[in-house]
């Protein structure tokens, strides 16, 4: 019996890797998974920005970042480290052990995957010095990666369109507007271009929760913090006898029942004698193995005292 190839598996049995593609949340996924590609960029501090235009099952995405790794050999063989990339699975928490590593969904599943699910893929990356360009057809290389003319300031842009055998949607962009104006919340500083939107928070999760409470809430706090582990984002606005407002999120994926992160933050305010109408935290974990998708909730109880610490000296830090 011959064993199918990961691409064959993923063509197979799409629904394994983005969801459902009978509507248009996995042509979305796609998407998320290109953005969160270039937001580990950001968060490395290697990139400021992508482009992305979307015009039903066309998708192009552009970035400032430093390029696929064209000129580096792989460790699996002759190919470069980009190619590798492109035309295999990873199985551990992140394809090269990067960190910060986010999700903007629930799980992440790299650029093979991707490459697998269109009928066209083609990239050109630069690294400052050279510039490659390689074509897939279904997730099948179309000749060998060239060295191109292309080349000046670091990017990759991919150009692709996903296959209608596969997919019966295409991409949501009315849906995919809102997302992404959600998560530029999340990322401050990084500019996200979707069809001639612009999404640019500077102040992070404060904007999001200023726009709940249409800016009249008092008091307010806006604090975030870097650890060994972990990085905050934490937004409080108002003050009440219940919260109207309660929202987490871990490595850009929402955790809509809480978690380690809610738990460390309920008892700091509780310490604090606050119950804030809006609650915002969004926490980065660091390390690569802690990194990976966290579904609905986040389970870490080792970290919920150092979260608690970190919330509370924040809430003492205002009120000082």
């Amino acid at each position: 019996m011959d064993t199918m190839t990961f691409r064959e598996a993923v063509r197979k049995r799409p629904g394994m890797y983005i969801g459902d593609v009978d509507n248009a949340s996995g042509g979305n996924h796609v998407v998320f998974e290109l953005v969160a590609n270039v937001l580990d960029q950001f968060l490395a501090g290697s990139a400021t920005r992508c482009e992305i235009t979307l015009e039903g099952f066309n998708l192009t995405i552009s970035d400032d970042g430093p390029g696929l790794s064209f000129r580096a050999q792989s460790d699996h063989g002759a190919v470069s480290q980009a190619e590798y990339s492109l035309e295999n699975a990873h199985f551990g928490a992140t394809a090269h052990g990067h960190a910060p590593h986010v999700h903007l969904v629930f799980n992440g599943v790299g650029l093979a995957v991707v490459n697998a699910l269109c009928s066209e893929f083609k990239v050109v990356s630069r690294d400052g010095m050279y510039a490659w360009s390689h074509a897939y057809e279904m997730g099948i290389p179309r000749g060998k990666a060239t060295e191109v003319e292309d080349k000046g300031s670091s990017g990759t842009r991919i150009v692709l369109r996903l296959d209608e055998e596969i997919f019966q949607c295409p991409p949501d962009p009315a849906a995919l507007h809102s997302i992404l104006h959600e998560k530029s919340h999340l990322f401050p500083g990084f500019e996200i271009l979707f069809n001639g939107s612009r999404f640019l928070e500077r102040h992070g999760l404060m904007s999001l929760a200023k726009c709940l409470c249409q800016g009249e809430a008092q008091p307010f706090l806006w604090h975030r913090e870097e650890h060994s582990d972990f990085l905050i984002d934490l937004a409080l606005a108002g003050s009440g006898s219940t919260p109207l407002v309660s929202q987490s999120w871990v490595n850009g994926s929402l955790t809509q029942l809480g978690g380690s992160h809610q738990i460390a933050l309920d008892r700091a305010v509780k310490r604090a004698g606050w119950v804030p109408l809006v609650s915002l935290v969004h926490v980065i974990m660091l390390q690569p193995e802690f990194a990976g998708p966290t579904k609905d909730r986040l389970s870490a109880p080792s970290l919920e005292g150092p979260l608690e610490a970190a919330f509370f000296n924040a809430l003492v830090k205002k009120s000082a």
